[in-house]
């Protein structure tokens, strides 16, 4: 992998970050005039409200934007480098948070943010490879299988925990967010693979779409990533509606670099060339994110 993709990879991770913690800022504007409860059981009732209101439609843009940064840092970076790296939009919140009820920072604050602002050196620094996992191999597949029934089974722990309590909701987004990231891997993975650049060969992927068989494979993960991004991003709507965005995006988020993390390196087999800075980098988020949730908007 070259350098510059590598480096390029984390910067597009940073923009791809601010925008998915802008989003639910607005998002959660919105829910909170909204005078019935988000759930599972009026489903289409809370898509017709969110969608119809136009600053829920606002964050939603946003974070759709964030897709387009998030897909080439995931070819170039690869999971266990853009996951951890999510943690730098958390800043977002807090700058958010300043200037829209005039909150002040204090000494751990600040220092959070220093913290956070870190986290992609020590990751740049890392010398982290990309996917060398061939995805197209049944072996390789049937793993990130196993490992999509297990995490889904906290998922599902974590859901009847949240009935007790709501925070426990940032478990299943941060679960479902971490499993698309998976299935993004797994498709970038396979055009890589099958000798497409993401970038400059997307018309022929598009023609191809249904000809080749190796990218109806790619499409298949496409598709089980939209499903459990969209899973996320429904619960993620019911968890904001109860916990602040501040509190619940830095749990989620640090859940689901945790976890990118187990399956960057176990089933996509990333090495990591610097584990100390890789150690450090990790630290700092998890320091940082941690401070940051105390923070309420």
């Amino acid at each position: 992998m070259a350098v510059n993709e590598f480096f390029f990879g984390i910067i597009f991770a940073i923009i791809a970050a601010i925008c998915f913690n802008l989003a639910p800022v607005f998002q959660k504007e919105a829910l909170n005039q909204m005078d019935f409860e988000v759930k599972f059981s009026n489903f289409f009732r809370s898509l017709l409200a969110m969608f119809t209101n136009k600053k829920w439609i606002s964050g939603f843009l946003i974070g759709l934007l964030g897709g387009i940064p998030y897909i080439i840092a995931m070819d170039w970076a690869g999971l266990s480098v853009v996951q951890p790296v999510g943690n730098f939009g958390l800043i977002v919140l807090v700058i958010f948070g300043q200037k829209r009820l005039n909150e002040k920072l204090d000494t751990r604050g600040k220092i959070a943010i220093g913290l956070i602002i870190i986290l992609p050196i020590f990751i740049g620094v890392s010398d982290v490879s990309n996917a060398q996992s061939d995805i197209s191999d049944p072996s390789t597949m049937l793993i990130v299988l196993i490992f999509t029934g297990i995490i889904l089974l906290i998922a599902l722990g974590c859901f009847l925990l949240s009935k007790r309590n709501p925070i426990f909701l940032a478990g299943v987004v941060g679960i479902f967010f971490a499993l698309g990231a998976y299935y993004m891997q797994a498709y970038t993975s396979m055009l890589a693979f099958s000798g497409y650049n993401i970038i400059t060969d997307i018309g022929t992927i598009m023609l191809n779409a249904f000809i080749d068989p190796n990218l109806i494979i790619a499409n298949t993960f496409f598709m089980v990533l939209l499903i459990f991004n969209g899973l996320a991003g429904f619960t993620l709507q019911m968890g904001l509606q109860k916990v602040s965005a501040s509190r619940f995006n830095p749990i989620q988020q640090t859940l689901n670099y945790f976890i990118a993390i187990i399956g960057g390196i176990i089933i996509f087999n990333q090495i990591v060339g610097n584990w100390v800075f890789y150690s450090c980098g990790l630290i700092c988020g998890l320091i940082g994110s941690v401070i940051l949730g105390r923070y309420q908007i």
